[in-house]
C-alpha cells in the first residue's frame, strides 16, 4: 500500500471513530447529579402528617391520542388534603406527567379554551405558537404550520406536553383538544362531587 493510500485511509477512519467517542460540543451537558425539582403544586408536594397513611384516590377519566387525565385526591388524618388531576403524555419512548391543583382547574380550562378559539395568525410573522402553561409545567400549545400542498395555506394544530425535568409532547388535531378539554371538565367535575360530601 503506497504512502498517500495510507494516509488518506488512516485521514477517513479518524474522521469516522473521533465523532462516535468525543462529546458533541452543542449538546447540553447534564451534571452528574441532578437535585429534583421543589414541588410546583399542592398534590405533587403533599406529605402526610406526622404518624398518619397516606391515602390516595384516583380516577382515571379517559385519554386521547396519548394523553390521559386522572382525577386524585390524597390525605392524611382528618384536615390534610390535596385534590387535582394528573395529566400523564405517553409520546414514543418518552412518558412525563404534570399536576395541576383542583383550583387551577378552571384556569386551565379558559387557557384551552383561547387556544381553541385561535382561527388565525395573531402575529405580524410568517408562523406562531400560542402556549399556556400550568404551575406544574403542563403545557398546551396552538401552533401553525404550512400545507404539504400549499406553501401560502396555514393549519392549526396542537400539542399537549407534561414533565418538569424532561417533557414528553403529544401532537392532537382539533378535535383531540376538544377530547382533551372534555376530559379535563369531567376531572373537574368528579372532584367537586368529592368536595359537596
Amino acid at each position: 500500500m503506497s504512502m498517500s493510500r495510507f494516509a488518506t485511509s488512516l485521514a477517513l477512519l479518524v474522521s469516522v471513530v473521533c465523532p462516535l467517542t468525543g462529546q458533541n460540543p452543542t449538546a447540553p451537558v447534564m451534571p452528574a447529579t441532578t437535585q429534583p425539582l421543589p414541588p410546583a403544586t399542592k398534590l405533587e408536594g403533599f406529605r402526610p402528617s406526622a404518624g398518619a397513611a397516606l391515602i390516595l384516590g384516583y380516577t382515571t377519566i379517559g385519554n386521547t391520542r396519548g394523553v390521559s387525565v386522572d382525577a386524585r385526591q390524597v390525605r392524611s388524618g382528618v384536615s390534610n388534603e390535596a385534590r387535582g388531576i394528573l395529566v400523564h403524555v405517553a409520546s414514543g419512548y418518552r412518558d412525563e406527567r404534570s399536576f395541576v391543583d383542583v383550583d387551577e382547574i378552571a384556569e386551565l380550562l379558559r387557557g384551552i379554551d383561547a387556544l381553541l378559539g385561535v382561527s388565525g395568525n395573531p402575529t405580524d410573522l410568517d408562523q406562531f405558537e400560542v402556549r399556556y402553561t400550568t404551575k406544574g409545567d403542563l403545557e398546551v400549545t396552538a401552533f401553525s404550520h404550512e400545507s404539504l400542498f400549499d406553501s401560502k395555506k396555514q393549519t392549526i394544530d396542537y400539542t399537549v406536553s407534561a414533565g418538569r425535568l424532561l417533557q414528553a409532547t403529544a401532537s392532537l388535531d382539533k378535535a383531540g383538544m376538544v377530547k382533551f378539554k372534555s376530559l379535563v371538565e369531567q376531572a373537574q367535575a368528579k372532584l367537586a362531587a368529592l368536595s359537596a360530601k
